[in-house]
């Protein structure tokens, strides 16, 4: 979605870069899809077989949306993308953005809590914010309750000042889309318990798809090279990917990887590693 200065504004209503960033990291996606390789964010033992464009109609968090299966079961992954998100309260754009992660947070419990269901934040790389997020979000999930956690956040040598910070910025943008969007927090207790359990939630996606140094991009052409025959068809096979994300995107489309064979099809020269999602899944 379209980033602004300070946060961010519906893509298709501004057709601001943000939307060229989604629609960039929607191509990796895709590239992922095809090859069944891992995703960042859904997790290294899983194999992604449906990704799901603005699914507004179904999905607070909706502008990308994989799902995959791994030795436990299938699991979804949920991504909002923003370029460069203030991360506090005083931003209207990311309490308002934020407010989407916590209606899930609250009606998605269950499934966010046995990882059937991940939640996942899109940044243009390098974000300070977002990378001290997910210093917070490493910690969250790697202490039983709230209380524990913010013991371990205040241990002197737990982490530094700055990360702290972050914290209180975050619990404070928590309890202003709590309260704009009407969920009931009777006290610091459950403001605090709220934030926790999205960070549990929570994983931070650094993207580098843009500018001089396209990081990300080289990588994926990269990896697409065998399938294409060649590196010049294989940037052909990334910029069909790039063109086929906004497309997916305009149309909300659910796209499995027959579907993706289809599309590409021109530039597939090697036969691709094809999914094999267990069976009964959704």
């Amino acid at each position: 979605m379209a980033s602004t200065e300070g946060g961010f504004a519906s893509p298709y209503a501004t057709g601001g870069g943000g939307t060229v960033l989604e629609h960039a990291h929607g191509a990796v996606l895709l590239a992922a899809l095809l090859q069944g390789h891992p995703v960042s964010g859904l997790g290294d033992e899983v194999t992604p077989r449906e990704l799901r464009f603005q699914q507004a109609t179904t999905t607070p968090v909706d502008d990308l949306v994989v799902v995959g299966d791994c030795p436990t079961g299938p699991r979804t992954l949920y991504i909002g993308v923003r370029r460069a998100p203030t991360i506090a309260a005083s931003s209207t754009p990311f309490v308002s953005f934020l407010l989407d992660y916590l209606r899930m947070v609250v009606d998605r419990q269950t499934e966010l809590d046995t990882d059937r269901e991940r939640l996942g934040l899109a940044v243009a790389a390098p974000h300070t914010g977002a990378n001290e997020v997910t210093q917070l979000a490493f910690w969250a999930r790697r202490q039983p309750t709230d209380t524990a956690f913010r013991t371990f956040m205040a241990a002197p040598k737990a982490t530094n000042g700055k990360v702290r910070a972050r914290l209180r910025y975050l619990d404070d943008a928590v309890t202003t889309a709590a309260a704009q969007g009407g969920i009931p927090l009777a006290d610091t207790a459950e403001r605090n318990a709220l934030t926790w359990r999205l960070l549990k939630a929570l994983r931070i996606i650094e993207l580098r798809l843009e500018g001089d140094d396209p990081a990300d991009a080289t990588n994926v052409i990269s990896r697409l090279v065998p399938v294409a025959g060649e590196p010049a068809r294989a940037v052909a096979l990334w910029r069909r990917l790039l063109e086929l994300s906004a497309g997916y995107a305009q149309a909300a489309a659910i796209v499995t990887f027959d579907m993706l064979v289809r599309d590409v099809s021109t530039l597939v020269q090697v036969a691709t590693a094809v999914p094999s999602p267990a069976d009964g899944n959704p």
